[in-house]
């Protein structure tokens, strides 16, 4: 008779904490829809600003806009330096190579102390190949096909943004 009650005391108990547990676990009521304003969908593909100067806009195929600020190689002299003996490239920001007609020149990495990756640029802004660079090597870049423009950023940057070839770059150069 005791072994009974014990199990019925048990019994009562577990129904006990069964019939709290649920409570609080049972959806909430309904809210009245009249109260219940409706939030708006967060954008898909959130875009940021433009930077201020000089700007690379990038259409990429999954519908994203990527923005890479500027330096600006447009003569000879500014084509050889490019990004060497630098020792750092805030990871927004990137080189541009202009050219005035489409070729096949190559880079190389040679006094360059950060690793880079490069984006061949046709005329019609289309990124033909993207190459990653080894810092301070005088290994050859050259794309399959000829370009009008390159673009170095940080090495990752383009992988780590969803930027690949076929890609679409804008240049916004600021008056140049």
């Amino acid at each position: 008779m005791r072994l009974r009650r014990q199990h019925n005391t048990i019994a009562l108990i577990l129904a006990a904490v069964v019939a709290t547990l649920g409570a609080a676990c049972a959806p909430a009521a309904p809210v009245p829809t009249a109260t219940v304003a409706a939030s708006p969908m967060p954008a898909a593909t959130p875009t940021l600003q433009p930077p201020e100067g000089a700007y690379a806009r990038i259409l990429t195929s999954d519908g994203r806009t990527v923005y890479v600020r500027l330096e600006v190689a447009d003569t000879a002299q500014e084509r050889s330096v490019g990004l060497s003996k630098r020792s750092s490239l805030p990871a927004d920001s990137g080189m541009v190579f202009l050219y005035q007609a489409d070729h096949q020149g190559a880079f190389w990495m040679k006094d360059t102390w950060i690793p880079l990756s490069i984006a061949f640029i046709a005329s019609d802004g289309r990124i033909v190949e993207i190459q990653d660079m080894e810092a301070n090597t005088e290994n050859v870049h050259i794309p399959k096909q000829s370009y009008r423009n390159a673009l170095e950023v940080n090495r990752g940057f383009f992988e780590n943004n969803g930027v690949k070839a076929g890609d679409r770059v804008e240049l916004q150069l600021g008056g140049r």
